[in-house]
């Protein structure tokens, strides 16, 4: 006799939802990306780098530290980074 509760979940349903969401959070990280680089175009890596970090590790994440100096460089220099799916 099986007494545990049994859960079906529909996969495709699944999929969408968790691809809807993390849809959500990369137009949301990709906005706060725009803004840092009109904020910190020109200005020195050292500046970006921390901020960089913070926007990063705000939204559940972590970036590594060539990463990090690459985004930061393509920044200052008015490069927009693009997330992709």
């Amino acid at each position: 006799m099986n007494s545990g509760f049994g859960i079906k979940l529909d996969e495709r349903e699944l999929e969408k939802a968790v691809r809807s969401k993390v849809s959500e959070v990369v137009r949301d990280l990709q906005k706060q990306l725009d803004s840092l680089l009109e904020q910190y175009r020109g200005k020195p890596v050292s500046m970006i780098r921390p901020r960089l970090k913070e926007i990063f590790a705000g939204n559940g994440g972590s970036i590594s530290s060539e990463e990090l100096d690459d985004y930061s460089q393509a920044i200052s220099e008015g490069t927009r980074i693009e997330l992709k799916l």
